[in-house]
């Protein structure tokens, strides 16, 4: 888990954070330490508390968030990005005709 890694990097004491969150002291440190693992709500709660998705904050993907996914796909793929600006100036019909054109194209 990155729990500690995103903390210290904001530079926030396991105090605040656990005052933040509503959960004690003792808890974060026992994320940290992986001596225990935190619910559900708490995971979506540090999550959101530290603007990341719940598989970056366990470790299961190298990226904070989708965005930044996407952000990396766009720049690897200039041609992904002009299909993107392009959808955003068409009307919605332009769009869902365009992406059936695309699944036809995908299905050959």
């Amino acid at each position: 888990m990155r729990l500690a890694e995103l903390r210290k990097a904001r530079g926030i004491s396991q105090r605040q954070l656990a005052e933040d969150l509503h959960i004690s002291q003792n808890s974060i440190s026992q994320y940290e330490l992986g001596k225990r693992e935190p619910n559900q709500n708490t995971l979506l709660a540090l999550a959101n508390y530290f603007s990341v998705s719940v598989d970056y904050l366990l470790g299961n993907t190298a990226h904070s968030s989708d965005a930044w996914h996407l952000h990396e796909v766009l720049q690897q793929r200039p041609e992904l990005q002009q299909l993107l600006e392009l959808s955003l100036k068409a009307s919605e019909e332009e769009v869902e005709s365009t992406l059936r054109i695309l699944e036809a194209l995908s299905r050959e």
